[in-house]
């Protein structure tokens, strides 16, 4: 038998024993908590966590899935299907480190308050939503990364009026139409705070109109909206909105597209949006109106300030362009950007130059080209003088700075010079396959010789030679024919390297210096010459310094 005083000893022990795990049990997480925040991670400020935590959200959002089976035993409210969702969690997952990364985020309202509705669990919504605190929303609605559809009923708690009138940013990406038709008839409740619009449909010919009772109320603080394939009726309250930004686009259009605006009704849109400053459309033009009446243009304001226009429609351009350009009148501050992309561009257009419409529009007011950069298949129109380089090369797709307007179309630019204004100009540029259109110096006069004003010229020296030859003419009274006024040239591209280049160099040669000569004894000598650093080395330079200053430029 055991001892009865050892027995009481192990029992006292054990007691002990399970007291010490009791206790380790309630202050074990308390004292790890304390040990990580005296390591480097957990000693990380809240502020330095918090921005860790944005940059993780930014490519690692919440993301649903359809499955076998659904995360922590969610599925969809109020769907009667089958069909069961497995969600991850994306950034959130890093909050799980340890307990202080969890308590910053929980505490950092800011990271909860941009919504991927379709992403998120359903019955955790709500708790996302509260941890947001106050702070306006920002609502994303996209396809589903496997195909399935949005349902009526998984949106309808999404798009109720608590959460719409919180709304800041309401976007929807990449959806198809007829998934959208399922539920934008519950877009009825009004959103006082919104700022910023985005309706964009997947790409397709379908089109939905929204029903007039869509967008209710007044959006006082509405600066952008971005719509593609998806309409509001052309008189909804959202274009009285102080909006600064608003972009349209479609898939594709025909002669009968009745969801497009007309003249009449696309005027009074942008009448109402006095502080517009950026237009950008995209396969979207007005449609003429029916009885064919012309209105009076309407001119936007000095305020607005950029217009991108994407056409790749054949019927747009051939229906629409026209009576587009003269229509609206955009003020000679304003960038301007318009692409035609029509590779059979001659069937559109029978004149073959309205490409430049939105240059010709500017014909009757008192801004004219000061600058013209010149390519085949781009031309550049700028309503102020440049400096002696830019930064833009010509064959580069980039945006147009202020007061200038650019084209780039497949038809050959250089063959509707006749249609500008030329005698305002005082710099032209042009590329080598520019350069290559005009094959002869009369061909290069008879383009130009309207443009008495020139001052400078750029150009690359290869395929020159017709134009130093054009720019060396001299008629009988002993004038200048082409450039009277040429100050300055600027080469910005050598001769190239291949056979063909060093072949006709001698002819280069001469051509520059018979240029430099005939114009120092016409009296209206050339001032400057900048040359590319690559071909500083020709011995020509040295000769043609001594009749006029030749300076060597680093590439942009």
């Amino acid at each position: 038998m055991s001892d009865p005083r050892v027995e009481s000893e192990r029992t006292a022990r054990l007691d002990d024993a399970d007291l010490e795990l009791e206790v380790y049990k309630e202050f074990g997480p308390i004292l790890r908590q304390t040990r990580n925040k005296l390591s480097s991670v957990g000693a990380l400020p809240a502020e330095v966590l918090a921005l860790v935590f944005a940059f993780a959200r930014e490519n690692w959002e919440h993301q649903a899935k359809r499955g076998a089976s659904t995360s922590q035993g969610l599925e969809p409210i109020g769907d009667k299907t089958s069909r069961t969702y497995s969600y991850k969690l994306g950034w959130i997952l890093l909050t799980h480190v340890c307990h202080a990364w969890r308590q910053v985020a929980l505490e950092t309202a800011y990271l909860r308050n941009r919504l991927s509705c379709l992403d998120i669990p359903p019955l955790f919504a709500s708790e996302i939503i509260c941890r947001s605190r106050q702070l306006p929303l920002e609502l994303s609605i996209e396809d589903w990364s496997e195909g399935e559809r949005a349902t009526r009923s998984e949106l309808s708690g999404w798009l109720c009026s608590s959460i719409l009138r919180r709304t800041s940013e309401f976007r929807v990406e990449g959806v198809r139409a007829q998934e959208v038709r399922t539920w934008h008839t519950l877009l009825v409740h009004p959103m006082p705070i919104l700022q910023r619009l985005v309706l964009e449909l997947e790409e397709h010919e379908d089109v939905i109109r929204l029903f007039p009772n869509s967008f209710p109320g007044d959006c006082p603080l509405l600066t952008e909206i971005s719509l593609a394939d998806c309409f509001p009726p052309w008189d909804s309250r959202l274009f009285s909105s102080p909006l600064t930004s608003l972009k349209l686009s479609t898939t594709w259009i025909d002669d009968v597209s009745s969801f497009l605006p007309d003249t009449a009704e696309f005027r009074a849109v942008l009448a109402s949006l006095p502080t517009l400053e950026a237009l950008d459309l995209k396969n979207f033009y007005p449609r003429p109106l029916r009885d064919g009446a012309q209105l009076d243009p309407f001119v936007l304001s000095a305020r607005f300030q950029r217009l991108a226009v994407d056409i790749c429609c054949g019927i747009a351009y051939e229906l629409m362009n026209t009576n587009f350009w003269s229509s609206f009148i955009f003020p000679a501050t304003a960038a301007v950007d318009v692409i035609v992309s029509l590779d059979e561009y001659e069937n559109w257009d029978s004149d073959g130059w309205h490409f430049l419409d939105p240059v010709i529009q500017l014909h009757d007011s008192k801004s004219y080209p000061m600058d013209i950069s010149l390519g085949v298949g781009c031309i550049t129109v700028s309503y102020i003088a440049k400096p002696l380089r830019t930064s833009k090369p010509l064959y580069t797709l980039l945006l147009s700075s202020a007061s200038e307007r650019t084209i780039w179309t497949h038809m050959i630019a250089p063959s509707c010079l006749p249609q500008l204004q030329l005698e305002h100009l005082t710099s032209v540029h042009f590329t080598s396959d520019a350069l290559k259109h005009y094959p002869t110096p009369d061909a290069w006069i008879q383009a130009l010789s309207a443009a008495t004003r020139v001052e400078r010229v750029t150009l690359s020296l290869r395929n020159a030679i017709s134009l130093l030859a054009a720019l060396a003419c001299m008629q009988s009274d002993r004038r200048m024919t082409l450039f009277p006024q040429l100050r300055a040239l600027v080469f910005d591209q050598g001769p190239g390297k291949d056979e063909s280049a060093r072949s006709y160099r001698l002819e280069l040669d001469m051509s520059l210096m018979d240029l430099v000569n005939v114009r120092e004894g016409a009296g209206v000598p050339i001032k400057d010459i900048s040359i590319p650093e690559e071909i500083s080395s020709w011995l020509i330079w040295a000769r043609i310094s001594e009749k006029t200053n030749v300076t060597s430029e680093s590439p942009l």
